[in-house]
């Protein structure tokens, strides 16, 4: 066997481990491995690990190099399984320095899947991206057919969770194809599944999710693994709880319950409590209240873990909410809000959203809480405030409060509440609250067209303009006259209404937004904005031209954006300008902390939070992350320009997005940010720019710098359309 591994795979590993003495100690090291392997897999990686240290410890006194390094492996996938991520990479760093020069594909490319998975957790995700590259050559390499179809499966998960939706859809269906085109283990096809079916939805699409639930389970329950059966039959039964089929669901859940009790008691009880909070949470989203009710009474979550907790609270409250139990609800939400907020400085990177998450729908329900007990709205106002100010950072939380706005200045606040759409209007004169109209649903959707018609420069304009006069007219309703005194309006935006290309919905007076005052995103809140330093006072500034990476067809070079940067450059007295194969990821993480201005003008990447696109080690593509700039301190930056695609796309679905490219800039000190919400037309940006940069230096802020270039562009005939002058919005976190 160790002959026939060398001679299909080129891999030496079981050659070499065949060369241990044969000792007792070196026997007891296979055995101590052997029963690593075996509570591995039977979900036991406290003893999995225990083992692995011990087998480790006894091949390094055998001197049998190749067994401590396969022991060394199931200790770093044991560190995987436990969620401890930041030691996980330290380890696998470790095995691979460990590895290189052995001819050991199988434990290299395990190896690399491990490092990556970890990376990603603990927020590198370039770094994880090169990882699964290089695990999915290094599997091709020695042939490993069934550690492909893993690489391939753990890439699409990444896809999936930095947002490339349609980029993960076809690695999992790719991966499918691979499974039944061959000989593969059956957990592959299961995982394959489950994805897909979680996918799904995304696409709003979820008669297929119920298809492919059904496939999870089938394969799931031949597994032989309870855990694995129960959480795809509760898949597939909340998957039909949303495509209206109760009763199916309701027998599915029998069926999880049933493969739920052959898990030991600890196992099963969390479990169970994760499943029955999550089957009550989707019944209330539903609009079902006594059934979500009686499965959440009762249950007991004082031994969860802090997320479970949350959750609960956060669903129950909800409930109680809904049937007008206002005390009961804010007492049990204040109570999960001091858990939560004690617990936010433990969190693990792995929980971190689901903790945003949680804490965002305890926020809310408090919100209406005090929406529907009080008649001042500045009280409901300040709470909302306080929790998105929260999401920025703890300090702005403490700051939140205070004046509206400034004169001059309106602030129109949104927030999806679990009654509906809420909207606040803050002026110098006093804060207003209503309720939007009930229709939120089809509000939404007809927002969502609007999108997706100004993202393309082929789309009508006429349609376009009557779509967004109406959509002004539901979010303002008897406000728009309030705002003809506004020099500025001020958007903190929530859910799908975070997409919304504001400086181009139309007022009742038949005038996009932007022709009568400037418009800024505010991603923090709780202060009136403050005025920004003239540029003309700025002496530094780092730019970006269309960095040259290589074997990436997609990315082809934009000769615009290169005139674009250049013509940046030449404003500053002091400028350094990285171009084409100069612009390095590893070159600008160097400079950005030392810049006034940073002006990126290339390709951007639209996954959630987005990226910018630069040239990475080897030549190949590399991206600038929310994970690459969140620990850099960028005080002495006033403004970053992402002149890229999509480079805003992390604040689509409003406050909360641990991965928002723009979000991670002013975390880091950035005082303002213009990013944009879809693919941009290069050309048509570099005159936007010119006209952008010409207004700041004449004194004006970057809102109204943004207006006025704008304007310029839109005078144009051919740039006429929205799509060339209403992708790009200005940030800050006042």
């Amino acid at each position: 066997m160790a002959e026939a591994l060398v001679a299909r795979h080129g891999d030496a590993w079981l050659r070499d481990a065949l060369k241990t003495p044969h000792t007792a100690g070196a026997g007891e090291a296979f055995a101590a491995l052997g029963r690593a392997v075996v509570a591995e897999d039977s979900d036991h990686w406290d003893r999995s690990s225990e083992e692995a240290m011990t087998a480790a410890r006894l091949f390094r006194s055998a001197g049998s190099q190749a067994g401590a390094l396969r022991a060394q492996f199931e200790g770093v996938y044991t560190l995987q399984m436990r969620s401890r991520f930041v030691p996980c990479v330290s380890e696998s760093a470790l095995l691979e320095r460990a590895l290189r020069g052995k001819s050991y594909a199988w434990l290299r490319t395990q190896a690399l899947l491990e490092s990556a998975i970890c990376e990603r957790w603990a927020g590198d995700f370039n770094q994880a991206w090169e990882n699964h590259r290089r695990a999915i050559q290094a599997a091709s390499q020695g042939r490993y057919s069934v550690l492909l179809l893993r690489a391939i499966y753990l890439s699409a998960i990444w896809q999936k969770d930095t947002g490339s939706v349609a980029v993960a859809w076809r690695g999992f269906v790719r991966g499918l194809d691979r499974f039944w085109g061959g000989s593969y283990p059956l957990v592959r096809a299961q995982n394959l599944y489950s994805e897909l079916s979680l996918l799904a939805p995304r696409s709003n699409d979820a008669y297929s999710a119920v298809a492919w639930a059904r496939e999870s389970v089938e394969t799931g329950a031949s597994l032989g693994r309870p855990y694995v059966e129960a959480g795809a039959l509760y898949q597939l039964a909340l998957t039909e709880m949303s495509v209206g089929s109760p009763d199916l669901a309701a027998g599915h859940r029998r069926q999880a319950s049933a493969s739920l009790a052959k898990l030991p008691s600890d196992d099963q009880r969390q479990m169970r409590v994760a499943y029955t909070i999550e089957l009550a949470e989707a019944e209330a989203n539903l609009g079902e209240v006594e059934q979500p009710l009686a499965q959440l009474t009762g249950l007991d979550v004082e031994a969860s873990e802090t997320l479970l907790r949350l959750r609960f609270a956060a669903v129950l409250g909800r409930l109680e909410l809904r049937q007008d139990k206002y005390a009961a609800s804010k007492n049990l939400l204040q109570g999960a809000l001091t858990i939560g907020e004690s617990s936010r400085a433990a969190l693990s990177e792995a929980d971190r959203l689901p903790w945003v998450r949680a804490m965002a729908d305890i926020y809310r329900a408090l919100v209406e809480c005090e929406i529907r007990n009080r008649a001042d709205p500045r009280q409901s106002w300040e709470l909302w405030s306080r929790y998105r100010a929260a999401l920025f950072d703890q300090a702005s939380a403490m700051n939140a409060g205070g004046d509206a706005a400034i004169p001059g200045e309106a602030v129109l606040s949104f927030a999806e509440l679990p009654s509906g759409v809420g909207a606040w209007l803050g002026t110098s004169r006093g804060v207003h609250f209503r309720w939007l109209d009930p229709q939120t649903k089809a509000v939404q959707e007809a927002a969502d067209r609007l999108v997706r018609g100004y993202a393309n420069p082929r789309s009508p304009e006429a349609v376009l303009r009557e779509d967004a006069r109406q959509l002004s007219e539901w979010l303002l309703g008897s406000w728009d006259r309030e705002l003809d005194t506004a020099q500025t309006v001020v958007i903190e935006s929530d859910g799908r209404l975070s997409s919304m290309p504001w400086p181009a919905l139309v007022r009742s007076n038949g005038r996009y937004w932007s022709e009568d005052f400037a418009i800024k995103i505010r991603v923090g809140a709780g202060r009136p904005s403050q005025p920004s330093l003239p540029l003309a006072t700025a002496k530094s500034i780092l730019v970006i031209g269309d960095p040259a990476v290589d074997g990436d067809r997609d990315l082809a070079p934009l000769q615009d954006a290169r005139r674009e940067a250049e013509n940046v450059s030449s404003r500053f007295t002091r400028s350094v300008l990285l171009e084409g194969s100069r612009a390095t990821l590893s070159e600008v993480r160097t400079r950005l902390g030392g810049a006034e201005v940073f002006h990126f003008a290339g390709h951007g990447y639209g996954g959630d939070g987005g990226g910018l696109i630069l040239r990475g080690t080897g030549g190949g593509p590399a991206l600038l992350t929310a994970g690459e700039i969140q620990d850099l301190h960028l005080s002495r930056c006033r403004l970053a320009v992402l002149s890229g695609c999509a480079t805003g796309s992390g604040e689509r679905d409003g406050p909360g997005d641990p991965q928002s490219l723009v979000r991670a800039f002013l975390h880091a000190g950035t005082g303002e940010v213009v990013a944009s919400l879809w693919n941009l037309d290069s050309a048509a940006t570099q005159v936007l720019m010119d006209e952008f940069y010409t207004a700041m230096f004449s004194g004006a802020p970057a809102d109204q710098s943004l207006r006025k270039a704008a304007a310029a562009v839109r005078a144009k005939v051919e740039y006429r359309h929205p799509y060339y002058w209403a992708g790009l919005q200005v940030f800050d976190v006042q």
